[in-house]
């Protein structure tokens, strides 16, 4: 799965896959992510806002995967590890 700063974008259906319940979000929180260049339900907001939006949709239209978050500014790091917890999820966006 690869997060862009306009929607999401599927290199492949992971339901097609062995094993389709684990999703990875690696998102950008560099400095560039607070500018708010980005529409969302009629507002401008900015792009990590935006990414958090997109995110949250995804996860409504697939509750039965278990997500984790990798976030990089120049270096990684994982930011949330495996969750089924759909609210602690929500915390991290």
């Amino acid at each position: 799965l690869i997060v862009t700063i306009h929607e999401i974008h599927t290199i492949y259906d992971v339901r097609d896959a062995e094993s389709s319940d684990s999703m990875i979000f690696l998102i950008d929180v560099s400095s560039s992510m607070h500018v708010h260049d980005m529409k969302y339900a009629g507002e401008t907001i900015s792009r990590a806002a935006h990414i958090g939006e997109k995110i949250d949709e995804f996860v409504v239209l697939n509750p039965e995967y278990e997500y984790a978050i990798i976030v990089f500014a120049g270096e990684s790091r994982v930011l949330l590890p495996f969750t089924t917890d759909e609210g602690v999820l929500r915390t991290f966006l």
